[in-house]
């Protein structure tokens, strides 16, 4: 099987095959893009935001029931047995021990005392 060759002979699809080899036809394209990367830049991360939006309402809307937690058993205590010995009332008695303080006794009134300074004469 022989390959056939095609020959252009278009004078314009000539140019056109040039300009694309040489990569001057995407010249105004790249220019615009220099020219609002910015804003093309801000337009592309506000479109994810407002997807990522969408389809989180999406997910959240898709389930009825409120997430609600697993039950988490708490610990359980260990019970060791506690030695015995003789100071177990000593202890009992000072755990226990009361350390609110009583109400002050008002003290007696005397209608007798002056405070002026007595002088000797």
């Amino acid at each position: 099987m022989d390959k056939q060759k095609f020959e252009i002979t278009n004078p314009e699809a000539i140019k056109l095959i040039s300009d694309v080899k040489s990569g001057q036809i995407f010249a105004p394209v790249i220019n615009f893009l220099k020219k609002y990367r910015w804003h093309i830049t801000s337009v592309l991360v506000l479109v994810s935001f407002l997807i990522a939006i969408t389809v989180g309402k999406y997910l959240s809307g898709s389930r009825n029931q409120p997430y609600t937690a697993p039950v988490i058993s708490g610990p359980t205590p260990t019970v060791t047995p506690s030695p015995r010995s003789s100071f177990d009332s000593l202890k009992k008695a000072l755990v226990d021990f009361s350390t609110v303080m009583p109400e002050p006794a008002i003290p007696p009134v005397d209608e007798q005392i002056s405070l002026e300074p007595v002088l000797s004469e």
